[in-house]
């Protein structure tokens, strides 16, 4: 890669290169067009606005006769393709070298997406575009735009995750989730425009969506997941809100179930508890109980002379069942809503059968 970059020194063919780094495969010839228009991208596209047609075809002939582009596609003329290679490393080099072009290339494609895709498409194939908008919208450092009106409106559909649970892509929403966030998940990505920032309640959504995904496409004990609730822990204190909270409290439950010693276990089932308590919630205190409830099975499974403990929590469960099915506030409460999987214990479980 060095010794053609040397070789063809700062010049078009390497901009044509660091561009095609932008995609992750042929890109749509209109799509590439959109980089092209004025104004020129400083550093990045001088050379290539004023190309005629023929120098344009000298330009690509000299790029495929060193193997650095693919052959033209007589079924496809005006498409553009390199080794995957060849796409990673210049496409590195131009958001590591020229970072300025790189945002601005991805907010040229991030307008020209949102304008394919229809307004709430219904299918993967059509609402890829949105996808691809968000993608480069996050790229550009338009976070709160791509958050609020792509994200959100267009994808999820607000709270009724349409992404997730009716087209099914929980790991490319959790990808989606992840732009937001820096590589380990600690802070959100920044930007220098302030109508850009992202806001705590953008935040802690933010971390929620990447938590719930997490733990649906890599099970409880992903550990990516359980840095996402603890992130989200303050935020909830900070912002006033008891039911997140308790949602990201018994994510790290979960986590600490799976990985760790019971009597760190306990202890964060004691802080539901006492949360509950505090709040004095019924969805709160259902979400108490089954955390109880799961704890003193497992004690009771795996330390069968220590089953009295547990008999405080078979009237608890014998309560809590009907009340689980009775209550209003299940479905339309975060405790349920922001939950990947039943965490409870069913009637017919084998649990529910020892109580």
């Amino acid at each position: 890669m060095e010794s053609n970059e040397s070789w063809f020194g700062e010049g078009p063919e390497l901009s044509v290169l660091r561009m095609l780094g932008l995609f992750d495969r042929p890109p749509e010839q209109r799509a590439f067009e959109a980089l092209l228009k004025p104004s020129a991208i400083r550093g990045l596209t001088e050379s290539l606005t004023d190309l005629s047609p023929i120098k344009w075809r000298t330009l690509l002939g000299r790029l495929r006769r060193a193997r650095l582009l693919a052959g033209e596609d007589s079924s496809n003329p005006g498409q553009l393709d390199t080794h995957p290679l060849v796409r990673e490393y210049f496409g590195e080099q131009l958001r590591g070298q020229q970072t300025e072009a790189w945002k601005e290339c991805n907010r040229r494609l991030y307008e020209y997406y949102r304008t394919l895709a229809p307004q709430l498409p219904d299918s993967f194939t059509v609402m890829e575009p949105q996808f691809l908008a968000a993608i480069c919208g996050c790229n550009a450092g338009l976070l709160h735009e791509a958050l609020h009106e792509v994200y959100i409106p267009q994808i999820q559909r607000g709270d009724s995750y349409f992404a997730a649970k009716v087209l099914g892509v929980r790991s490319v929403a959790f990808g989606f989730s992840a732009l937001f966030r820096t590589r380990t998940l600690g802070s959100p990505v920044e930007t220098t425009n302030e109508r850009q920032s992202l806001t705590p309640e953008d935040q802690l959504f933010i971390l929620m969506q990447a938590a719930l995904y997490l733990t649906a496409t890599r099970g409880l004990g992903a550990a990516e997941a359980r840095i996402c609730y603890e992130r989200a822990e303050p935020l909830c204190q900070a912002l006033g809100r008891p039911l997140l909270l308790c949602v990201a409290l018994i994510g790290q439950w979960r986590y600490s179930l799976i990985t760790d010693k019971l009597t760190a276990t306990t202890q964060i089932a004691e802080r539901i508890h006492s949360l509950a308590q505090e709040q004095n919630d019924a969805a709160l205190t259902i979400a108490a109980y089954r955390v109880c409830l799961v704890r003193s099975c497992i004690l009771a499974i795996s330390r069968p002379h220590t089953s009295t403990r547990c008999r405080p929590s078979r009237s608890g469960a014998r309560e809590t069942f009907p009340l689980i099915r009775k209550t209003p506030t299940r479905q339309s409460s975060p405790v349920y809503a922001m939950e990947p999987c039943p965490s409870g214990i069913s009637e017919r479980s084998p649990l529910a059968k020892r109580l």
